[in-house]
């Protein structure tokens, strides 16, 4: 009897345990080194726009980090498309190894998750090659090559996930997203055109200001617009909306004040005068 009792409050235990377990979710670890700060450093020594760099990190690595939020996670593998986080270099290396000497080669490594099958061999060692200021280099050297390649940050962030034009899209889109959660301290690289503020040529660039969408009574055109105006703080209209730039088309006034006036129409005169310039044109002809 009593051990029955006792077997059941030890199976009670043991389901509240991993209730608990179940309800704090993933482990979460603490971590000196900082992808994101290391590679924005990086990035800016090869040229790299700011932002660029650490937004491609944590949408490689991204791991929720307490009170962080999701940052980029330095111990980070992704073999054959499955994720793996660990909570020291070590533990990471020992997996790669475990990885590589079962014949795997498709694993990225990394703060930046650099391929081994394709980049291995720029490296000197898996150390080197998991090494956040190595990875990191690597990566600000890459991207620059694809944007000399290609012609454009856009494109080098689209390539620098893969070469599948729809697959670069939709990664461009994310990086996009992190980058517009990043601190807007100065301008930033923003791939999305859509997103861009264009200054007037020769002034300064403001700094980069929060979004929010204003609904306004619009009229003609404007009505016709599937999404509203854009308020930008510290360059809206004093009626709280961008004001927009004048139209190149001529105005409706300045157009009816180039119209020729109407001739008057002929009278009995002008048909006079036009059958006597007949008639001498015949007898010209004639003679």
């Amino acid at each position: 009897m009593y051990g029955t009792v006792a077997a059941s409050l030890r199976r009670i235990g043991l389901a509240i345990v991993l209730a608990l377990v179940a309800l704090a979710g993933p482990p979460t670890w603490a971590s000196t080194v900082d992808c994101e700060a290391i590679a924005a450093k990086t990035g800016a020594r090869h040229g790299v726009p700011r932002d660029l760099m650490p937004a491609i990190s944590r949408v490689e690595t991204g791991l929720k980090q307490g009170d962080k939020g999701v940052r980029a996670w330095p111990w980070t593998l992704n073999v054959q498309g499955k994720g793996y986080y660990f909570p020291t270099r070590a533990a990471a290396l020992k997996k790669l190894r475990e990885v590589l000497d079962s014949g795997v080669r498709n694993v990225d490594v990394g703060c930046m998750q650099i391929n081994y099958r394709w980049h291995s061999e720029n490296f000197a060692s898996i150390e080197e090659m998991m090494s956040p200021e190595a990875n990191t280099e690597y990566a600000a050297r890459f991207l620059t090559q694809l944007k000399d390649r290609h012609g454009s940050w856009e494109k080098a962030t689209q390539n620098y996930h893969s070469a599948d034009g729809e697959r670069g899209e939709a990664y461009l889109g994310r990086v996009n997203r992190v980058i517009a959660k990043l601190p807007q301290q100065q301008p930033s690289f923003v791939a999305s055109t859509a997103s861009r503020l264009v200054q007037p040529e020769g002034q300064a660039v403001a700094q980069q200001p929060r979004r929010q969408a204003v609904v306004a009574a619009r009229h003609g055109v404007l009505a016709l617009a599937s999404t509203p105006l854009i308020d930008v703080a510290g360059m809206a209209g004093q009626g709280g909306a961008v004001v927009l730039p004048e139209s190149p088309l001529p105005k409706l006034a300045s157009v009816q004040q180039q119209r020729q006036p109407r001739l008057p129409r002929r009278s009995g005169r002008a048909t006079a005068d036009r059958g006597d310039l007949i008639a001498q044109l015949r007898a010209e002809f004639a003679n």
